[in-house]
């Protein structure tokens, strides 16, 4: 081990006097926490991770995800932590998570204590794999643009005791390279191990395990291990029966260099994790590190280099003193940045190294891995020419981007930039159909398009940018812009921008006529003088500016009012001013002035002085000069009122009599109005009503009421006003108190004073000859007290409450005669449709007439000729046809059956007196029938 551990410390010298680059040549990642760590689970994130260079307030951090990841389409900024402040903003681009500082990381910051942190809460949505694997994180910021990675494990659920103090040491950190791993680690208490049980080591995701593992190669605590298996990154190492490893003890691993483990080929910071079959929780070892050489002189261009072009690509580098490549073994790896787009399958022989076909070439996300076709040595010039059919395509964004490179041999990613620089249309050439400053004109802008100016219908947009000033509405028919004389699908307006959508392709290189016609009422600037205009497109987003072009003076007209400022308020005129105007044109000295009120038809203006009218109105005034250039419409709001506001008080009225000495005064006024009620103001709602409170210092007062409008004309009323503060006499000459009725209506009697109202139970009763009033109820409730409330109010509103109660006993009286179709009941008359018979000696009369009439309700069956009556809480039932009956249920026997004539069943005199409880008295000689309801 010693003689190892001097070849080691050898071959670092030798590598560190050839400029050997330390694995966090940009951002260094101390450790990645993943809570659960177990497969598809939302979980938390935290990366600790030390920068090499400074990270102010603006910048990015990259975090990119591996493939398996589930990541959300957003993420709120309240879910992530940066050193413990939120980030400004957190982006997503496929599976990179972009945050951007809202404070900043200062170079080396958190080193002494693990790195600052930068979480992801389990609730912004991300989520780990469904396989369980080592999975490598990516991490690199906008200072430090070279990606560090760092691996971890995603698992299934583990439960139950873990090993500790797990330490890992390599005998050769080279990234690709054969290393004895040496793993130590103690056996929990009760993780003893015997013949059968088996220890798992989870290698980092990138590290090479054997195909064909040899167990003499491998010692466990100084004896080889039965069997090994080895199932993706996953060694499992069984305990030879007879073996033991007993718990507390410390179990040490050694894979010899010749059992033939490979170290990943990237450099990074890595981990590997352990469990045995006792102790089934996994364990993570401490870090270590992986680096290598980098290659030298880096330069990376496209050709085009224009946005969205599908271009080939120039790589040129030297290889490090480290750095020979065998052929068809060695590999290059070349990282492009996301926005780069990739084909999906590698065209063999599409690129080429040192001139060189290459053949084994193979494209995962943005990164293309090619087995070097030439053996290339040392210290050797590369040159990689990835051809334009193999199908990589600029972004669609200009900037710098950055392209990375590492070998097999010189494992250290190195960056260089390529500048990805616009696709340009050609500048527009613009004609206006009228140049007349502020006026409606016609633009046609012509212009071609670029290397990346293919346009799809429906997809891409053409943007125009009006110089300001340019009038453009809200909205544009689409029927009044085309393209190349095809109308336009969508048009889409912000400020002077108009973006119009394509209705038609267009082809690079293709030429293009937008004809915008003046029905789209866009209007050129006010001010004349030289302009231009911008063009971009989707596809080629540099705006190119027009050709100059010239817009005119047009007439200049101004109005001239007398008086010259408002005499009343609120900008009113109170008398109607009159109004000249003064224009002036560079052409012409006599300019036709056209002027308008609101929407009447324009006049010419012969020079006399025009009086505005009443009412608020907007003018209209515009000039046209000999040349025909005209004047864009001006407007002025003129506000005239000369008329006072009209006032109405409700309440109270002129000589009133009022029983309190706080008077409520209501009224109505022209909206807008103020209100004062000597000299107090009141609040006036936006309907004009308002009311308000005067506080009477005398018995007789006089209010006055002013109204001001808004422009300040006034209208004003008096009111006089009484106090009275003495209730009126009320006397109830009927009915008398616990009086008993029997008949309705009651007529409710009495006096009061002259001229008071009288209600009686909240209804409005006649008042005779100023002092007697009556009044007749109607409602009564039966066989109760009935109170009868009794209110007098004179004119000042005083009011004078007495209250009668009386029993209500409701009877009726009804008289019928044998053959006779009138019924009288309770003295009024009504005509039967059966009148009534005798039959088997005995008086039969209507049933529902006289039932209905006590108050009783009925229903009959046809089918069954089955009759019930609901009265009194009673329930009876009866059949024509049959003498029996059923009343609650109980059967009685009728005389004479029921029978119908005219539609009318007919029962006997006898069953009314039994069923309903009523008087039946029988005059033989005039042959009627006297029945009183109730039996008294």
């Amino acid at each position: 081990m010693k003689r190892l551990a001097t070849v080691v410390i050898i071959l670092l010298l030798v590598v560190t006097s050839i400029n050997l680059q330390p694995v966090y040549a940009d951002v260094e990642i101390r450790n990645v926490l993943v809570t659960p760590s177990t497969t598809d689970s939302f979980a938390q994130f935290a990366f600790y991770i030390v920068l090499h260079k400074d990270l102010n307030r603006g910048e990015q951090i990259y975090i990119k995800f591996p493939q398996g990841f589930s990541l959300p389409s957003s993420i709120n900024n309240d879910l992530v932590e940066i050193a413990g402040y939120k980030p400004t903003s957190v982006t997503i681009s496929s599976n990179i998570v972009i945050l951007t500082l809202s404070e900043p990381v200062l170079q080396n910051q958190g080193a002494g204590t693990g790195g600052v942190a930068v979480t992801i809460s389990n609730t912004a949505g991300v989520k780990t794999p469904v396989l369980p694997d080592m999975y490598s994180i990516e991490i690199w910021t906008t200072t430090e643009p070279n990606h560090a990675t760092y691996s971890f494990y995603i698992g299934t659920e583990t439960t139950g005791s873990k090993v500790s103090n797990l330490i890992i040491i390599l005998s050769n950190n080279f990234a690709g390279k054969n290393a004895m791993y040496d793993i130590t680690f103690n056996i929990s208490k009760d993780g003893v191990l015997l013949g059968g049980d088996y220890i798992d080591v989870f290698f980092p995701k990138g590290t090479i395990l054997p195909s064909n593992p040899d167990v003499s190669k491998v010692l466990i605590s100084s004896f080889n291990p039965s069997a090994i298996v080895i199932q993706g990154n996953r060694v499992r190492l069984y305990v030879p029966d007879g073996k033991i490893i007993l718990s507390f003890s410390v179990c040490r691993i050694i894979f010899r260099e010749d059992f033939g483990i490979i170290n990943p080929e990237f450099t990074g910071n890595f981990a590997l994790q352990v469990a045995t079959s006792k102790d089934t929780g996994l364990a993570t070892s401490n870090t270590y590190t992986i680096y290598g050489s980098a290659i030298v002189g880096l330069i990376a261009s496209a050709d085009p280099s224009s946005q969205k072009m599908n271009a080939s690509y120039s790589i040129e580098f030297k290889t490090s003193p480290l750095g020979a490549l065998t052929k068809d073994k060695d590999k290059i790896n070349i990282k492009f940045a996301d926005s780069f787009l990739f084909p999906q399958i590698a065209i063999p022989g599409a690129i080429t190294v040192n001139g060189t076909p290459c053949t084994n070439v193979t494209v995962s996300e943005n990164k293309i891995t090619l087995y070097v076709p030439v053996t290339i040595d040392s210290n050797a010039n590369v040159k990689i020419v990835i051809a334009k059919q193999f199908g990589v395509v600029n972004p669609q964004s200009v900037g710098n981007y950055e392209v990375f490179v590492n070998t097999s041999s010189d494992a250290v990613f190195v960056s260089s930039s390529i500048s990805i620089t616009p696709s340009t249309i050609t500048s527009p050439v613009v004609q206006l159909s009228n140049t007349s400053s502020g006026q409606a004109s016609a633009y046609t802008i012509s212009f071609r398009t670029g290397a990346s100016g293919n346009l799809l219908p429906g997809i891409d947009r053409i943007s125009i940018v009006f110089p300001l000033g340019t009038t453009i509405p809200t909205t544009i028919p689409t029927s009044q812009i085309t393209i190349n004389n095809i109308p336009t699908t969508l048009i889409e307006i912000s400020g002077t921008t108009l973006t119009i959508t394509l209705p038609i392709e267009v082809k690079v290189f293709s030429d293009v006529t937008v004809r915008v016609l003046e029905g789209a009422n866009i209007k050129n600037p006010v001010q004349a003088g030289n302009y231009t205009l911008s063009v971009f497109t989707t596809k080629e987003q540099t705006p190119m500016v027009s050709n100059s072009y010239k817009i005119e003076n047009v007439p200049e007209t101004r109005v001239i009012l007398s008086p010259g400022t408002p005499n009343g308020t609120n900008g009113f005129y109170k008398t109607r001013p009159s109004i000249t105007f003064s224009v002036f044109s560079a052409t012409d000295p006599n300019p036709t002035v056209y002027y308008y009120f609101d929407s009447n038809t324009p006049s010419i203006w012969n020079g006399s002085p025009i009086i505005a009218p009443e009412g608020i109105h907007t003018l209209f005034y515009y000039a046209v000069d000999r040349e025909g250039h005209r004047e864009s419409v001006q407007s002025m709001q003129i506000k005239v009122d000369t008329i006072p506001p009209t006032l109405v008080v409700v309440e109270p009225k002129d000589n009133s009599v009022v029983p309190n000495r706080t008077v409520k005064i209501k009224g109505i006024v022209d909206a807008g109005s103020t209100v004062t009620i000597n000299g107090v103001p009141v609040i006036v709602d936006g309907s004009g009503n308002f009311d308000g409170n005067f506080e009477m210092k005398s018995n007789t007062e006089n209010i006055f009421i002013v109204a001001t409008d808004l422009a300040g004309n006034t209208s004003e009323v008096e009111v006089k006003v009484t106090l009275d503060t003495e209730p009126p006499p009320l006397t109830i000459l009927k009915p008398v108190m616990f009086e008993n009725v029997i008949k309705l209506p009651l007529v409710v009697e009495g006096t009061t004073e002259k001229g008071a109202t009288v209600t009686v139970n909240g209804e409005k009763a006649t008042v005779k000859d100023d002092v007697y009033f009556v009044y007749e109820l109607f409602n009564l409730k039966e066989n109760t007290l009935n109170n009868i409330e009794v209110v007098a109010t004179d004119e000042a509103g005083n009011s004078t409450k007495k209250v009668v109660t009386v029993r209500y006993s409701k009877s009726v009286s009804m008289i019928l005669q044998i053959g006779n179709p009138v019924a009288v009941v309770n003295g009024q008359n009504y005509t039967l449709e059966a009148a009534p018979q005798i039959t088997s000696g005995r008086t039969v009369v209507p049933l529902r007439f006289v039932g209905e009439s006590f108050g009783a309700t009925f229903t009959y069956e046809a089918s069954t000729k089955k009759i019930e009556i609901s009265f009194n809480n009673n329930s009876i039932t009866m059949w024509v046809g049959k003498k029996s009956a059923l009343v609650n249920g109980k059967e009685i026997q009728i005389d004479v059956a029921p029978y119908i004539v005219n539609g009318r069943t007919l029962v006997p005199i006898r069953f009314i007196s039994d069923v309903f409880g009523a008087d039946v008295i029988w005059n033989s000689q005039t042959k009627t029938v006297l029945i009183i309801y109730p039996k008294r």
